[in-house]
């Protein structure tokens, strides 16, 4: 493997800190420890607004890793500015993030680097962290990581599945080879994972937006899917991530609120199914819920439901005024260009198929939305009415009340035309 030239390292690995400077320190020292010499990588920690040691710590690693350091103001967690601003002090042509106490191995930035070079194609590098379940911790890992070296910690327990890294299960469903997912984008998790400088930037790094914990990460991964970067899967690259203090019920309701920004920005079905399934608590489940609504989508292909939607419309009170309709199950065949004056159309199906059929149409008033409706896009209150048709009958009666709850969030007024209303 070709070492670095004396100004360009051959990766970059950037850490996002905050008043942790004991775990960061355990980081750096399996950084320090790596078989690689240690100017072909640099270390880039990014720190979002420590008032511990953490300063300190990372110029104690001056004489044993070619690091940097980069600090922002405390404004609240801001980890998504906080590692754009280390990729941007960074040199290399990959990046590497890791998170704040994941102890890596020994042979860590060998793995990636030959990950990255066993295909002259960009691609994303997935890599493992064993011990990661926020979910399930296991009090026997805080002594196995304070006893032991990483790689000895591997040897001893790294077959034991509370040990193993908890998206193994889904891998291993596709044999590790992640172009059989649909949505590889959904474990696309910073605690450990690497990609070109040029597609991170290409795609525009992370969204600044999206602050306190969690989702920021899956939502680069979607834009980086979207732009066609191919992920893979290193069960070489790995890390142990030291167990610490969560504060569980702040992330989820932190996680629920920049599920929340996700589907405003990529106002889709499985962004949507993201936020419906994490929503429920069943993280994991969006390629099972994915597959449910495809084989709800061909039975209801060619139902018709235009008369439905004209009741639907029948009961808006005359205005002067633009009335926005959403219709939730709304097929296409057999719409009229122009369902009604002073009225603006938004139909919504689960079957993208049949609104790829009816294409966009200037100035029709009507647009077209490839959602369920279990989490759209639109502010409270946006619509006057939403119109729910018999399309609906299947995911309704799987998902309870979410989508009429969702109906009534966005709308005044709400109507299932084939059930009397």
């Amino acid at each position: 493997m070709p070492g670095a030239t004396s100004n360009v390292p051959l990766l970059s690995i950037v850490i996002p800190t905050y008043n942790r400077a004991a775990l960061l320190d355990r980081t750096l020292n399996t950084l320090a420890r790596q078989t690689v010499a240690p100017e072909d990588f640099e270390v880039v920690v990014s720190d979002d607004g420590s008032t511990d040691t953490t300063r300190d710590v990372v110029r104690s690693y001056e004489d044993r890793l070619r690091i940097q350091y980069v600090f922002q103001e405390d404004l609240g967690y801001r980890v998504a500015s906080a590692r754009n601003g280390g990729a941007r002090l960074a040199s290399a042509p990959l990046l590497a993030f890791l998170d704040t106490g994941v102890l890596a191995g020994p042979r860590y930035v060998q793995s990636v680097l030959a990950a990255h070079t066993a295909s002259a194609h960009a691609k994303v590098v997935l890599g493992c962290c064993y011990g990661y379940d926020p979910r399930n911790p296991h009090p026997e890992l805080h002594s196995l990581v304070a006893d032991f070296p990483p790689e000895e910690a591997v040897r001893k327990v790294g077959d034991a599945s509370w040990f193993q890294d908890m998206r193994i299960p889904e891998f291993a469903a596709v044999d590790f080879d992640l172009s059989r997912m649909a949505m590889p984008w959904l474990w696309f998790w910073t605690l450990n994972v690497s990609l070109p400088a040029a597609e991170f930037w290409r795609v525009g790094g992370f969204d600044d937006e999206f602050t306190g914990w969690g989702g920021e990460d899956i939502e680069l991964g979607y834009r980086l899917h979207n732009h066609g970067v191919p992920m893979t899967v290193s069960r070489e690259s790995w890390g142990i991530e030291a167990p610490h203090e969560r504060t569980h019920e702040a992330n989820v309701s932190s996680l629920m609120r920049n599920c929340d920004r996700f589907v405003r920005k990529h106002p889709s079905l499985l962004p949507e199914l993201f936020w419906a399934v994490t929503n429920r608590g069943i993280f994991g489940s969006v390629e099972t819920e994915r597959r449910r609504f495809e084989e709800w989508a061909a039975q209801a292909r060619g139902q018709r439901v235009p008369d439905e939607i004209k009741m639907g419309l029948d009961t808006l009170p005359p205005s002067q005024d633009t009335q926005r309709v959403a219709v939730f199950g709304s097929g296409t065949e057999g719409l009229p260009a122009a369902p009604r004056q002073n009225v603006e159309l938004f139909l919504c199906d689960f079957d993208e198929a049949v609104l790829t059929q009816r294409g966009s149409r200037d100035g029709d008033g009507v647009s077209t939305w490839h959602l369920s409706g279990l989490r759209t896009p639109w502010p409270n209150q946006y619509f006057d009415l939403v119109i729910i048709t018999s399309r609906m009958d299947v995911p309704q009666r799987a998902w309870g009340e979410g989508i009429t709850k969702e109906a009534h969030r966005i709308a005044g007024s709400v109507v299932e035309p084939s059930r009397g209303d």
